[in-house]
């Protein structure tokens, strides 16, 4: 099973050396049309949008969370949004998949 991060580019570089899979997006257009392909693969078990991100289409995001039990899509912060507390984006991602 694949856990894919979808955002901006130094949260998905961080999350790379992590270890998971990332892609970088920028707009509307194609957060939607990589959403709509990662939701059909039966491969992906988990995707994670970056809280920038996430707010080029927080309706269809949350319209798919909706519809579908698998893949769970959840949101992150992202280190581009500059919160000040540290954030522990292991802990998260276990929280997550319940682990």
């Amino acid at each position: 099973m694949r856990a894919i991060v979808l955002g901006d580019l130094r949260t998905v570089v961080m999350f790379k050396l992590m270890g998971f899979e990332g892609e970088q997006v920028e707009d509307r257009d194609a957060l939607l049309r990589r959403l709509g392909e990662l939701v059909e693969d039966r491969t992906v078990s988990a995707i994670f949008i970056t809280t920038a991100v996430s707010r080029l289409a927080k309706r269809e995001i949350a319209s798919l969370r909706g519809k579908l039990r698998r893949p769970l899509i959840v949101e992150l912060p992202s280190i581009e949004d500059g919160q000040v507390e540290e954030v522990d984006y292991l802990q998260l991602v276990r929280q997550a998949i319940g682990g």
